[in-house]
């Protein structure tokens, strides 16, 4: 122990470095934390307004939309600033491939182009992520808090899906070979199924056009007697008609008409993946006025939904009218 002197006291030196070095340690990890953005701008995810997204119409060609729908009185939204907009791991993933939107609800100076996109995606609360093309073509959608490791997964899927909606792009403007290059080879061999019908119907329909309708068939015949195998007591139990969405593939498969296919269900979304497969077939044969028609009645029944059914709807209803 030093020896303390009368008169001056010589403990105010360790005194002072201890605490000055107490300041830097705690300064250190403080700057680490939220802070650590203000200082390294490499670090941070760079949002952009609305008004930027308009103005950068060159610059993000090759980038997914990221929206983050967000207002200062929400409190989920200000837990996903804090924790999760500043994990690391996360501002690299959104710097590798999106370009970053913050929409801030409520705003009053772009009152109106926020109202506009929280019709197009049917936005209901907040927090919500909405992912689409440059284009504004919808791909995906989640809401609510989510830590940084789910919210990677949900970036990784809407990169996942946005080539499925590239797909749709390519083949509403009927380049087949170049909606068939965006589809995954792992689903087109057989090593990986789908399972909702607007995927089904887009890989059969572009299989079909490009000659390969026995591919076609056989895919849809493995999801039929897959969910078959799965609804077999439901079957018997009402022998008069299969459960959906087993009409669906039937029709596909060339097994029942339209007459049948339009009275299989009522269900609104079902009714739209309905008149979209009615549709596409029109189209196979050239009869744009009914195709047209179809995929009109389609947008109808899905027009409050942010889902496959519409926006397959849409991007041919763009392509079809005149």
């Amino acid at each position: 122990m030093a020896r303390i002197k009368k008169g001056k006291s010589t403990l105010y030196i360790p005194i002072f470095v201890t605490l000055a070095m107490a300041l830097l340690l705690v300064g250190r990890i403080y700057i680490k934390g939220p802070f650590q953005t203000l200082l390294n701008p490499d670090a941070q995810i760079g949002w952009k307004t609305l008004g930027d997204l308009d103005r950068d119409k060159d610059s993000y060609h090759s980038s997914l939309i990221l929206y983050d729908f967000s207002a200062d009185w929400c409190q989920p939204c200000k837990r996903m600033d804090k924790v999760t907009f500043q994990a690391s791991d996360v501002v690299q993933k959104v710097r590798e491939g999106f370009y970053p939107v913050k929409v801030i609800v409520g705003d009053a100076h772009e009152k109106k182009s926020v109202t506009d996109l929280q019709t197009k995606y049917s936005l209901y609360s907040i927090p919500t992520f909405v992912v689409t093309l440059p284009g504004g073509e919808w791909v995906y959608q989640k809401r609510g808090f989510f830590p940084p490791k789910d919210f990677i997964k949900m970036l990784d899927n809407a990169k996942a899906k946005a080539y499925f909606v590239r797909a749709e792009l390519k083949l509403a403007k009927q380049d087949y070979k170049g909606a068939l290059a965006e589809l995954d080879p792992n689903v087109l061999s057989g090593k990986k199924t789908i399972e909702d019908e607007i995927p089904i119907l887009v890989y059969f329909h572009t299989l079909k056009m490009l000659g390969r309708l026995d591919e076609a068939k056989a895919m849809v015949k493995k999801r039929f007697d897959f969910v078959y195998s799965k609804k077999k007591g439901a079957i018997q139990a009402n022998a008069k008609s299969l459960p959906w969405p087993l009409p669906f593939y039937q029709y596909l498969l060339g097994e029942i008409d339209q007459d049948k296919l339009n009275n299989a269900s009522t269900v609104w979304y079902q009714k739209a993946d309905i008149n979209s497969a009615i549709a596409l077939d029109a189209l196979a044969s050239n009869k744009k006025d009914i195709a047209l028609k179809s995929f009109h009645k389609a947008a109808e029944s899905a027009y409050y939904s942010s889902s496959d059914s519409f926006r397959l709807a849409e991007l041919f209803i763009k392509e079809l009218e005149p």
